[in-house]
């Protein structure tokens, strides 16, 4: 097997290849490129030239066979290895059978553009992937400088509405980079309401790079100020920081809230799994009208909620299996609940459940027992002060008593029950 080289190329072509470069592709037997890139070279081009198939997994094999009795060259947009086809190739070949000589990305090369240094920017990809947890990203991951990898999907109109409709007008500089070092080349820096218009186009070859002007401050509110919801259908703040920190959230952890009442424990996850998951249920419609303005005002764009009742809801059924579940709510169902809620976490997972009824407490903790040797346990009492005496004076007053359980998933547990692989 030949060794397979891999080379990035910028829009102008052939005169982004350096002299090294450009000699590998003079001496491939069989180049692979996409349509648009292949179009660089006519025909002084002697060798055989095959354009990318979909899936890429094909491409890959007839690379690969290829190799074997030819010399292959395979060209890339910009930098193979930075959302490139180098992954898929490490992946397939191997290092050592490989051989990368990057062009610069297109990243890179907007950001030289409008002349603005990008060792602090992240770089998010939407191609080909679902625009959700883009605004929870760039506020709860407190991103200051973004580039955006849209596609005719997630185009920069989606985006600008998207980020309209989770509060984000005037908080950033965007710019539109376009068809970078090709013919019809244009940067430009916009608002979100002018990329957000309907009468907004541009080229299919863009970018979108996101500065922060400003820093959104979050004033210090009460749960009734900061969460609507229905009656007393949330759970205390002190509470969920209780519930929290006992679920041990990673930025990239997949969550559930089974009965998730006024959303605030799911949005709380959000905050903390700001680059993962948060799925949502509950059967109550005000609540979950209440839900939905809770996700924009705290700016969770990926909590997906479910309108229903666990366990039967079939998109409940079909949710990815979890990193950690709270269940704060039944319906009546609590057994069911806990056994398909413990059946589908992941090994490692955690599952918090928070009861005050006394007859659900103990039929909880007989569930659990059955479920795992170690149980956490603990009861939390809390007491507000408040005023009284036209103010002159102040009385604590208790709130009702909560119990909160914990059990975690462990290896030797595994065969009681679960899944411990992504659904």
């Amino acid at each position: 097997m030949s060794k397979i080289s891999v080379v990035g190329i910028s829009n102008n072509g052939c005169l982004s290849l350096s002299a090294s470069a450009m000699n590998l592709v003079a001496k491939a037997q069989v180049l692979f490129a996409s349509e648009r890139l292949l179009a660089f070279f006519g025909e002084e081009l002697a060798c055989r030239k095959i354009c990318f198939k979909s899936p890429l997994a094909i491409t890959i094999q007839e690379i690969i066979e290829y190799s074997y009795e030819h010399n292959v060259c395979v060209l890339a947009s910009g930098d193979p290895l930075f959302y490139g086809i180098g992954h898929s190739l490490l992946k397939s070949v191997g290092s050592e059978q490989l051989c990368f000589h990057p062009a610069p990305s297109a990243f890179q090369w907007a950001f030289a553009k409008i002349g603005v240094s990008w060792e602090d920017a992240v770089c998010l990809s939407f191609h080909g992937k679902e625009l959700l947890g883009v605004v929870a990203k760039l506020h709860h991951g407190h991103i200051n400088k973004a580039v955006i990898l849209t596609d005719e999907k997630n185009s920069p109109q989606v985006l600008g509405r998207h980020l309209d409709r989770y509060g984000e007008r005037n908080i950033w500089d965007l710019y539109v980079a376009e068809d970078l070092c090709g013919k019809d080349e244009r940067i430009r820096k916009l608002t979100t309401e002018e990329v957000a218009d309907e009468l907004f186009s541009v080229h299919s070859l863009n970018l979108l790079i996101l500065i922060r002007k400003r820093q959104q401050q979050q004033a210090s509110k009460s749960d009734s100020d900061y969460f609507k919801r229905k009656k007393e259908m949330i759970t205390k703040k002190e509470v969920r920081a209780i519930a929290l920190a006992l679920l041990e959230l990673t930025p990239d952890a997949v969550c559930w809230d089974i009965g998730s009442g006024s959303g605030s424990v799911a949005i709380s996850m959000g905050k903390l799994a700001y680059r993962g998951s948060i799925y949502a249920i509950e059967k109550d419609a005000e609540a979950c009208a209440n839900i939905l303005e809770n996700m924009i005002t705290h700016k969770c764009d990926h909590l997906n909620l479910i309108c229903g009742e666990a366990p039967t809801n079939l998109y409940f059924k079909a949710w990815p299996c979890p990193d950690a579940i709270f269940i704060g709510g039944s319906g009546g169902h609590l057994e069911e609940i806990i056994k398909d809620a413990w059946a589908r976490l992941c090994l490692g997972g955690r599952l918090v459940i928070t009861a005050v009824v006394l007859e659900n407490i103990f039929a909880i903790k007989k569930q659990l027992e059955h479920l795992s040797n170690k149980v956490e346990m603990l009861t939390v009492n809390i007491s507000n002060a408040h005023s009284f005496g036209r103010g002159t004076h102040t009385r604590m007053e208790a709130q009702h008593p909560v119990t909160i359980f914990k059990i975690t998933k462990e290896e030797a547990e595994k065969e009681r029950g679960g899944n411990d692989e992504r659904g």
